[in-house]
């Protein structure tokens, strides 16, 4: 399978963000949103890649609803899936502020992973405890998403958040940090980085 996935472009050149959206459709099957990916985006997106699945989870920095408003299937909490691979969704980050946005309390989180079945991919925002993550309340990895993957060893979790490119193993599973827009092989495990944002 071949995957467009597009996380944390809330500081995207216009003018980049337009070239990009002239990518050869027949590159990519399925797009994969990992969150904070603003309105205007989103229904970009939408437009342009009308043809093609979207699934994706909500960023920190997102509203609930968002992508339910452009059509776009929210997987958080979800198994979803595409062409006999299984996906699993979780949104947001760990709460350090108060208000509506996808932001959550650790336990939280590791009470809902616990009541999911083994799937090949997640689909995050945030980043598993200890992998990826930075020391800052606004940064910390989920500890939910840790167990989850110590238990269940999916194939790939799939996440942004940390505003960087990383990639690292723990057991058989490949934790992915992505940011901006890549190509994702799921078969090979190439990426390809398409679009990059400046902050």
């Amino acid at each position: 399978m071949r995957a467009l996935i597009l996380a944390d472009l809330h500081f995207t050149d216009w003018n980049k963000w337009q070239t990009f959206l002239q990518i050869d459709r027949s590159r990519f099957d399925i797009i994969f949103l990992l969150g904070d990916i603003d309105i205007m985006l989103l229904e970009s997106i939408k437009k342009h890649f009308a043809e093609k699945p979207i699934i994706g989870v909500h960023g920190n920095h997102d509203y609930p609803g968002d992508l339910s408003h452009f059509g776009i299937a929210d997987i958080h909490g979800r198994v979803a899936n595409f062409k006999g691979t299984r996906f699993l969704g979780v949104e947001g980050c760990v709460r350090y502020k108060a208000g509506e946005a996808p932001i959550h309390e650790q336990k939280d989180i590791t009470t809902l992973l616990q009541a999911m079945p083994p799937v090949d991919i997640v689909l995050s925002h945030n980043s598993p405890k200890g992998i990826h993550d930075k020391p800052d309340i606004a940064h910390v990895g989920y500890e939910g998403l840790r167990s989850y993957i110590d238990s269940h060893q999916p194939k790939y979790v799939l996440h942004g958040h940390q505003h960087s490119n990383q990639r690292t193993m723990v057991g058989s599973t490949e934790v992915i940090n992505i940011y901006g827009g890549v190509l994702f092989d799921t078969e090979s495990g190439q990426i390809q980085q398409l679009l990059h944002v400046d902050e």
